[in-house]
Parts: structure tokens; C-alpha cells; sequence
């Protein structure tokens, strides 16, 4: 599930901290916060896991994080966890940058005709 940014923070302004019971049931509150301030941003099935991942991603494309930075923060135990958790995002960015060198090329062979055309006219 893509989250998005708007939403995350409105989902962030609406958790409201709990006092839990007991030290076991504190899990069940953060999860039934999570829960209700999903609900009230008209978000449906948001796990935790969503937030964390839209956190991995965000520090290696917006912050431009090293993989070894992204591990230590999101605790993985080795940079091959964070290589095979976030590989989609190499190839959306060669992608992306394929489709921009595509489109350099198709406006540039627009103003510049082509070798053998230069040769009859």
C-alpha cells in the first residue's frame, strides 16, 4: 500500500498517546491508536509496517542516506536486508531516469534532422 505524505502526517496529529494498563497491553493501545487515527484520516489498512517503510524510503530518496545508514536506523541486522527491502527503488530511479533520456532524445532529433537527410537536401 502506498501511503501518502499528506496522510502520514495527518495520521501522526491524530494518534493520541495512551497510558497503558500493563506493559503487555501497550502494543494494543498504540495499535488501536493507529487504528482510530487512520480511521479519521479516511485511511484504510495502515499498518505500522507502512509507516516504516515510507520512513526507509524517504531517508534513501529525499535525505540521499547510504543503505548502511538506513540499516543502522531501521535495525537490520546486515546491509543485504536493506538492499533486498528497498531494491524496487533502484529500478523505479533507472526508470525514471530512462524515460527523461528518452525524452532529451525525441525533442533533440525534433530541431536536428537526421545525417542522411542532411545529405539530400
Amino acid at each position: 500500500m502506498k501511503v501518502a505524505p499528506k496522510a502520514i502526517g495527518t495520521v501522526a496529529k491524530l494518534a493520541r498517546p495512551t497510558r497503558a494498563a500493563k506493559d503487555g497491553d501497550r502494543f494494543r493501545h498504540l495499535l488501536r491508536g493507529l487504528k482510530e487515527a487512520a480511521r479519521r484520516a479516511k485511511m484504510s489498512d495502515l499498518r505500522w509496517h507502512d509507516l516504516r517503510r515510507t520512513h526507509g524510503c524517504r531517508l534513501l530518496q529525499e535525505q540521499k542516506w547510504s543503505l548502511e545508514m538506513v540499516r543502522d536506523q531501521l535495525g537490520h541486522q546486515s546491509v543485504v536486508q536493506t538492499e533486498r527491502a528497498y531494491a524496487f527503488l533502484e529500478v523505479e530511479t533507472r526508470r525514471e531516469a530512462a524515460d527523461r533520456t528518452r525524452a532529451r532524445t525525441i525533442v533533440q532529433s525534433e530541431k536536428e534532422p537526421l545525417p542522411a537527410q542532411k545529405a539530400h537536401k
